[in-house]
Order: structure tokens, then sequence, then C-alpha cells
């Protein structure tokens, strides 16, 4: 590392500051738990099932609704809530005119 600090090629001096700016991330990459190394992919699989869900909605009303689609759909155990089922969602804005046959 140090013959690359003291080059003159600037892409060398930038890999070598990109190294450094990012050497205790790069060392915690691989350290090993439980015979496995450590990963966010778990989290980010559950971040993009949550925005898949909330662009197939087309919009949801109700939050808890929401929740629960996706706790549904994330756990291979749950069951649905129906819990707040009963209380009926009133929608916000004009109601609907008559329709011409």
């Amino acid at each position: 590392m140090s013959t690359i600090r003291k080059t003159h090629i600037q892409e060398m001096i930038d890999i070598y500051k990109m190294l450094n700016n990012w050497k205790d991330e790069i060392i915690n990459s691989f350290i090993i738990v439980d015979g496995r190394r450590l990963s966010n992919g778990i989290m980010e699989s559950r971040n993009s099932i949550v925005k898949l869900i909330k662009k197939t909605g087309n919009g949801y009303v109700n939050f808890a609704r929401f929740r629960n689609r996706c706790m549904y759909c994330m756990n291979e155990n749950a069951l649905p809530s129906l819990s707040g089922a009963q209380i009926p969602i009133k929608m916000k804005g004009k109601k609907r005119g008559s329709y011409k046959k």
C-alpha cells in the first residue's frame, strides 16, 4: 500500500484513498458468525418485497391493511389478522354522480 501511495498515477492514488476510506467496512465483510459471513441481504430482500407490495397495491388507504399484507407475505407461518376487519374504510372526496345508461 505504501508503494501505491507514492506513485504519481492519479488512478492508483484514487484507489488507495477509496480502500483507506472503506478499510473497516471491507474488513468487517470477512467476519464469520456461525460458519457464514455477515450480510444485509435479508433486509435488502425485505425492503424490495415491501416496495413491490406498495407498487402493486395501487395506493393503500389503510396502513393496518398494508402492514398486515407485508407481514403475511414475508412470514411463512403468518395468518391474516381479522381484528380490524369490521372497521369500514371511508374514502375522502366527492360522492359519485348518477350514471347515464
